[in-house]
């Protein structure tokens, strides 16, 4: 029993010093920034991941201190840090990307950007990437991917499940509006709520966008 809590406490602190270690990465021959390593906190149930979308490293585009990389990524969207990998002297490391030095990433076709923190957007804004949705004619939705854990009582060893969670978030006029039924979208526009006739009060991206179609077109005649 005392080897086994020995143990545990050896690779904890193992675990801690790495993550207070600093590595060069270096992408095409160019050291782009000194970074700290990124490490699973937790122990997650088979199919389940922190990540957005995939728990794979795809090579995507980034807007990294002014500059466009294409580099391999992973977005945790449970502690909302952007990931990538580093090949430096044959180790292979995961790296937690500065977030203050992040503009713009894709992840597959997403495409997202970090906006500025408001009263509003404050409560789910975290380290503020949103997903910019759709957007036209001064009318832009962005929506925030979140992952909740649930541990799993199933097993032995403490696991657990991720589930997706998103917010929307409409920009106009300079003002953001979070968007939890139809109804809010056409406080901001109430002199075309007929618009909102066809179309459920619950809602998701795929209704918010056709209902921002037909608020744009009518706007634009």
């Amino acid at each position: 029993m005392n080897r086994l809590l020995f143990l545990i406490f050896f690779f904890t602190i193992i675990s801690y010093s790495q993550t207070l270690k600093n590595y060069d990465v270096i992408i095409n021959n160019e050291e782009i920034f000194n970074g700290s390593l990124y490490y699973d906190k937790l122990l997650s149930v088979k199919g389940f991941y922190p990540f957005f979308e995939s728990d794979n490293f795809i090579k995507n585009k980034i807007i990294f201190n002014t500059q466009k990389y294409i580099i391999p990524l992973k977005y945790d969207i449970i502690d909302d840090e952007l990931i990538t990998l580093n090949n430096n002297s044959l180790e292979l490391f995961r790296i937690k990307l500065p977030n203050s030095l992040i503009t713009e990433f894709y992840i597959g076709d997403k495409h997202f950007v970090k906006l500025n923190n408001s009263n509003t957007i404050k409560k789910i804004y975290r380290n503020g990437f949103f997903e910019k949705h759709y957007s036209k004619n001064n009318i832009t939705l962005y929506i925030k991917h979140i992952k909740k854990k649930l541990q799993n009582l199933d097993s032995k060893v403490t696991k657990y499940k991720f589930y997706s969670k998103t917010f929307y978030v409409l920009y106009y006029n300079n003002n953001y509006r979070i968007i939890k039924r139809k109804k809010d979208i056409f406080k901001l526009f109430p002199e075309l709520k007929y618009l909102s006739k066809g179309f459920n009060n619950k809602i998701n991206e795929k209704t918010i966008t056709e209902i921002l179609q037909r608020i744009n077109f009518q706007l634009s005649e």
